[in-house]
């Protein structure tokens, strides 16, 4: 009978005990991210009680737009405003 090497039961201890991990952490945002998001649901429901609701944003903005687009009505829409200098 073949004894199992140290190395096999670590490798498969690690490999088991990083699975956990992802899997317990895979509804959660980023840790630096979680401030910027945060109010996100709450933003979400003020903004999907109206139906004819427009989210204004500004480049600076956007990815925190697009972040909280996943969570607003599909029929929500969107207006990037970019200021123009004369």
């Amino acid at each position: 009978m073949p004894s199992i090497k140290p190395w096999i039961i670590i490798l498969s201890l690690v490999l088991f005990l990083e699975t956990c991990s992802g899997f317990s952490i895979l509804d959660k945002s980023p840790q630096d991210q979680k401030t910027r998001n945060f109010y996100n649901p709450a933003i979400a429901n003020i903004i999907n009680h109206n139906p004819d609701s427009i989210l204004l944003t500004e480049p600076p903005h956007l990815l925190d737009a697009i972040s909280l687009s996943y969570i607003l009505n599909l029929s929500l829409q969107f207006q990037l405003i970019s200021h123009f200098s004369n």
